[in-house]
This record gives C-alpha cells, sequence and structure tokens, in this order.
C-alpha cells in the first residue's frame, strides 16, 4: 500500500517537471486570435486627411464655406479642405476633389498664406494693408477650388472658385518638379496671385487697393508697347485683345512678373524669356 502511494506521488511529480520548460527556454503561450479589424470610421477618415492640417468638409451640408453650400460642393465632387485666416467674419477657403494630394493643398494654402503675410521689418501702413486685402478676400468669398486632374474646356466645376488643377501643382521633390515637366507645369504662384488680386486688391470688383490695380494697369500697357511683355506670334496677340476686352491685362502682367521673380521659368529652354516667352525675362 505504502510503494503504491509512492508511486503515484513519483508520477506526479514527474508529469509536474515533464511540464516545465527548460533552463533559459520560454514557456510556450497559447497563440491569440486576432481580432477583427474594424471596418474604417468617420473618424479614422477625418483623421487621415489632417495630416498636412486638411481636413475633411463639414458634415453639414447646408452650412455655407463662402457663398457655396457643402452640398454643392460634395456633388461637385469636393471633399476636403482648409480655411485660412478664419475669424468671426469667415474665412479663406481652399477646397479639393478627393484625388488631389493633401500636400498638395497643404502647399497651396502655405503659398497663399505668404502672399498675404507682411514682410519683415514692414511698417504699420503695410501691416494695415495687408490686412484690409484680406478683410475683403473674406469678405468677397474668396475661394480656391482645387480639382482632380487637368482643366478641360467645358468640363470646369461649376463652382464660384479660382482653379487651381492637380495636374499644374506639382510637389517639391516630385517627378514633376525634379524633372522641369512643362507639361505640369507650375501654375500655383499665377492662380493663387489671381485670387488674391481679383478678391482682395480689386479688379472688377472693388477691392482694398484701388491704386495699385491702376498702376498696374498702366504698367502692363506700357509693358506691351516697350516689348517687356506680349511678344509671340498672332495667338498672343489675340490673346492680348481678348484681356483688353475683358478688362484683365493687369492681372496676367503681374502673374508673368511673378512667376519670373520666383526663377519658375529658369529652366525653360524653349524660348528666351518666361511665361511661354511671353514676358522678357525668365528669372531676377
Amino acid at each position: 500500500m505504502m510503494m503504491h502511494k509512492r508511486l503515484a506521488l513519483l508520477a506526479t511529480v514527474l508529469s509536474v517537471v515533464l511540464a516545465m520548460p527548460a533552463i533559459g527556454q520560454r514557456a510556450a503561450r497559447p497563440t491569440p486570435t486576432p481580432a477583427p479589424t474594424p471596418a474604417t470610421s468617420t473618424q479614422d477618415r477625418v483623421t487621415a486627411v489632417e495630416t498636412f492640417g486638411v481636413h475633411a468638409l463639414p458634415a453639414a451640408d447646408e452650412l455655407r464655406l463662402g457663398r457655396v453650400s457643402v452640398r454643392r460642393l460634395r456633388r461637385a465632387g469636393f471633399t476636403k479642405g482648409v480655411a485660412v485666416h478664419k475669424s468671426e467674419h469667415g474665412a479663406i477657403w481652399i477646397v479639393a476633389q478627393a484625388g488631389v494630394r493633401d500636400i498638395a493643398v497643404a502647399r497651396a494654402r502655405n503659398l497663399l498664406e505668404f502672399y498675404l503675410k507682411p514682410r519683415p521689418g514692414a511698417g504699420r501702413g503695410e501691416v494695415a494693408q495687408k490686412q484690409a486685402v484680406i478683410a475683403k478676400m473674406i469678405e468677397n468669398n474668396a475661394m480656391l477650388m482645387m480639382p482632380t486632374g487637368a482643366h478641360e474646356e467645358g468640363r470646369e466645376p461649376r463652382i464660384p472658385a479660382q482653379p487651381l488643377y492637380e495636374s499644374e501643382t506639382p510637389v517639391d521633390g516630385s517627378r514633376w518638379y525634379l524633372d522641369n515637366d512643362w507639361g505640369h507645369r507650375d501654375a500655383a504662384f499665377e492662380e493663387i496671385f489671381h485670387l488674391v488680386h481679383d478678391t482682395g486688391i480689386g479688379t472688377d470688383a472693388p477691392g482694398a487697393m484701388p491704386a495699385y490695380q491702376e498702376a498696374l494697369d498702366k504698367e502692363a500697357k506700357k509693358a506691351i508697347k516697350d516689348g517687356r511683355w506680349g511678344s509671340g506670334d498672332r495667338s498672343v496677340k489675340r490673346w492680348l485683345r481678348e484681356l483688353q476686352d475683358e478688362n484683365s491685362l493687369a492681372q496676367e502682367y503681374i502673374a508673368s512678373v511673378i512667376d519670373s521673380y520666383y526663377g519658375l521659368w529658369g529652366a525653360f529652354d524653349e524660348k528666351p524669356g518666361g511665361m511661354w516667352g511671353i514676358y522678357c525675362a525668365k528669372h531676377r
């Protein structure tokens, strides 16, 4: 009887010892069953487009961004955007369709803020002038829209906004940027300044800087006369007449100057000068 109890005890001890891991060996653990991957929530989608400060459009369809309702923007394919200089009076809006990269939207915002920021060491008068332009842009419901793809005549989104297409917005470091791909020319400096010019400085609609607009218009006409701007074939001359008829010589002239001033045509070797050869200088 005593021997039987000893054998039973020995068997129990052996079973415990055999179940223990050897020295230096980790005990095996059961493989956990992975939790099911949850479907992407609305919050996940919102967070995903906030990487560069770009947000999904507000949920309320009735809400108006400037003069356009969110519902109308969604129907036109716009899904995200960013508000610049937002205040109790409103904001300057940049909206983009789903296919436009968030970093391109952020770059457009940075350029707009650059234009509206006073120079380092600017006096009170210049600071006040920039603030007046911002206020006028908000009052005039300024909006930049960024559609996917390239511009197609007659197929523009029916949104009252200055367009800047995805295909003309190369991001610094991208292949378009590194290769100076003229099929994807950087038009952001031009189009964003058009927005500032038309809705802030003032062109057809009253703006914050009427004297500046008048001086630009005179300089544009002078540049055509002395050959600094407007060089080209019959199509260029026809284009200039169209600009004259619609009172937009000043807008296109200053856009050409800005593009060359910031060196955007330095690598263009198809013609002398910038802006496809229409302006006399490629860079400053």
